[in-house]
């Protein structure tokens, strides 16, 4: 394989994951979204996959030490999470600024 089809192929898995990236940010946003949508000012259940929980958890980093740790407890394939109103607006703001 030349050095030159070498760099092409790095750049395409690059560029995949960079896409796959913002399709995983927005699916996120749109699963937050909904839920808010849905439980305005209501405390209630949000169900999340584990790379969900997980992405959230990168991005909060220690932002949100109470809310990194309530995620960190969720470790099946899909979780169904209480959340606050208010651990939802956070969530959202994190993931919109990510």
């Amino acid at each position: 394989m030349s050095h030159r089809t070498f760099a092409f192929l790095e750049q395409q898995s690059i560029e995949l994951e960079a896409a796959k990236s913002r399709t995983e940010k927005t699916a996120l946003l749109k699963k937050l979204t909904d839920y808010r949508s849905l439980n305005e000012c209501r405390t209630g259940i949000i169900r999340l996959e584990r790379s969900d929980v997980n992405r959230l958890i990168e991005l909060m980093r220690d932002r949100n030490p109470a809310l990194t740790q309530k995620l960190s407890g969720f470790t099946a394939l899909t979780n169904n999470i209480t959340v606050l109103p208010s651990e939802i607006e956070f969530l959202l703001a994190i993931v919109q600024h990510s």
